[in-house]
């Protein structure tokens, strides 16, 4: 076996293939399979493989976090209208109760006062004009 600086002949970085093979699968004199340029065309697919993986997955990350970047600013938005409707429906809730209280109030305050104009129409009778019922309010 001839060896150059060394290394065995298949290693030898004579990377030309010579044309045609032997009958019954063996090789012509002179052939000789390269290991070495095999290994170095192996790492170069890999890297590339990997390089080419790496950068599809960078660009779905991004696409993944700018998706999600977008979802927050709408539900931010959405927090944000949310809370404003809750602020108007706070007033005007504190504006019924205080209509409610001043409505009550109001009943409160007319209901001695209706009960003497019955009181007056019961004691004048069914008789009564409109003239003498001015005088009730």
């Amino acid at each position: 076996m001839r060896t150059l600086q060394g290394l065995p002949e298949r290693f030898s970085g004579d990377w030309r293939v010579p044309a045609g093979h032997g009958a019954g699968g063996q090789r012509k004199a002179g052939e000789r399979m390269d290991v070495g340029l095999i290994l170095v065309w192996f790492l170069a697919g890999a890297t590339a493989g990997w390089g080419v993986t790496s950068i599809r997955a960078a660009r779905a990350w991004s696409r993944a976090r700018e998706q999600m970047i977008r979802e927050i600013r709408v539900w931010q938005e959405e927090t944000q209208r949310f809370k404003a409707r809750a602020d108007q429906l706070a007033q005007e809730r504190e504006s019924w109760v205080a209509g409610v209280k001043q409505g009550r109030d109001d009943a409160i305050t007319m209901v001695p006062m209706l009960i003497a104009a019955q009181q007056r129409l019961m004691g004048l009778g069914r008789t009564a004009r409109t003239g003498q019922l001015d005088d009730c309010a």
